[in-house]
């Protein structure tokens, strides 16, 4: 009885499309390449998804701070006309709109909720923030947007086309990685909405 159940057991391991003809084995690959196409449809429907809400999150501070990049490369313009210095001064002007209205924003949305502490604010906040920029940001700050913006002004000879260009080239490999902080923030936080701050509150 024992080596019949064996027996069973080592049948039952046999690959059930081992005993298929060459065309029955590419009907199992077209079904692969069939699953492979709904997997790739299924990333683009998702990216469809996520791209409306990105932009949302994003185009208000990217507005903002484009129109902080300009005034701070023609105020350090003024005072010198070294382009790596006004490179930086474009880069630290574009960060203060930036961020500070994506401070504005978190704190605002926080806030609404009614047990929430100044410093559970303040620390919910900072702990968000990092989280979705920390990475894209010290890769950008420190290198990246000044280098093209200074690459573009050394190209254009113009110190604004320079920044402009630079600036949007720059934009490509931040969001490249802030995106994913983004979605990463949400699976280890949660999505941070008035819901889902009231329901943190009950419990």
């Amino acid at each position: 009885m024992k080596i019949k159940i064996k027996q069973l057991h080592l049948n039952l391991q046999i690959p059930k499309f081992a005993h298929l003809s060459n065309t029955e084995m590419g009907a199992y690959s077209m079904g692969d390449v069939v699953l492979e196409s709904s997997k790739r449809h299924n990333s683009v429907n998702g990216l469809a998804v996520e791209l409306p809400e990105w932009t949302k999150r994003y185009l208000p501070q990217e507005i903002l701070g484009t129109a902080t990049a300009i005034v701070g490369a023609f105020i350090a313009q003024l005072f010198t006309s070294n382009p790596i210095v006004i490179s930086y001064a474009g880069t630290a002007g574009e960060n203060v709109g930036f961020y500070g209205l994506a401070v504005i924003r978190e704190i605002h949305l926080l806030r609404r909720s009614e047990n929430s502490s100044i410093w559970k604010i303040a620390w919910r906040t900072f702990r968000n923030l990092v989280m979705e920029f920390g990475p894209a940001e010290f890769i950008d700050s420190s290198l990246v947007r000044p280098g093209f913006m200074l690459a573009a002004q050394s190209g254009t000879g113009s110190v604004l086309g320079g920044i402009m260009i630079g600036k949007l080239a720059a934009d490509i490999v931040f969001y490249a990685i802030a995106v994913n902080g983004y979605e990463l923030r949400k699976k280890l936080f949660g999505q941070i909405t008035t819901k889902s701050l009231a329901e943190e509150k009950n419990n």
